[in-house]
């Protein structure tokens, strides 16, 4: 998810108000560092690249009730607020 010409695709497709939802993976605790700092660095250049392609929204939430074991991580990006 870290390729800014696939983002950038992706983008263009949607309408002017389209979302799309990534699913990130095992969540991080809140007594993890940073994504930046850690394996899930990918996830925080996703984040900035999103920025940088054009959406306006982007939002993580994490869910425990998937029954992955542990909660997972999904992010939803909108074009426009």
């Amino acid at each position: 998810y870290t390729n800014v010409t696939y983002l950038r695709s992706i983008y263009n497709a949607l309408t002017p108000d389209g979302k799309i939802v990534f699913q990130l993976g095992l969540g991080s605790s809140h007594e993890d560092p940073a994504d930046d700092m850690t394996k899930m660095k990918r996830r925080a250049e996703l984040i900035r690249i999103l920025d940088v392609v054009g959406y306006e929204e982007v939002h993580l939430y994490s869910e425990s009730h998937c029954e992955f074991g542990d909660p997972w991580t999904f992010l939803v990006a909108e074009k426009k607020r």
